[in-house]
């Protein structure tokens, strides 16, 4: 029931009864076009290669200027294991939770610092980069 019931649909053939009695034919099914190809896809796949090839270099700088090894990890896990003993139970005295809230507050302090000098920054650069205010050759486009 419910194949033919679909396939009568598609085809436009279903009819259904209007409270007065007459009947109305269901209009026939809208056929989408083809998606036309974006002509820029081998760009896309060629950025993503180097963006990937980016990523790649920078890491290997990061290993080799932090002289990182994975070898050190495993040999380091005792001084980890330590670190985690002396953590627990964690030392609540009022000169540890002072120096802790201290440098919470100086991160704060430092974010609400760096926000406050971006944001007239960044709305400078948006009225500056805008077609509508600045349609200068300087303006990239």
């Amino acid at each position: 029931m419910t194949n033919t019931l679909t396939s009568k649909l598609e085809e436009g053939t279903v009819s259904s009864q209007l409270p007065d009695g007459s009947r109305e034919r269901a209009a026939a099914p809208i056929r989408s076009l083809a998606v036309p190809r974006d002509p820029k896809v081998p760009y896309r796949a060629g950025s993503w290669g180097v963006i990937i090839l980016v990523l790649a270099v920078l890491h290997w700088m990061a290993f080799q200027a932090t002289d990182f090894r994975p070898d050190a990890l495993v040999t380091g896990a005792r001084g980890m294991f330590n670190f985690l003993s002396e953590a627990i139970p964690p030392d609540l005295s009022p000169k540890v939770v002072g120096a802790g809230v201290a440098g919470a507050l100086t991160t704060l302090w430092i974010g609400l610092l760096g926000t406050t000098v971006s944001i007239p920054s960044a709305l400078l650069l948006a009225v500056l980069g805008s077609r509508t205010t600045s349609p200068t050759p300087l303006c990239i486009r």
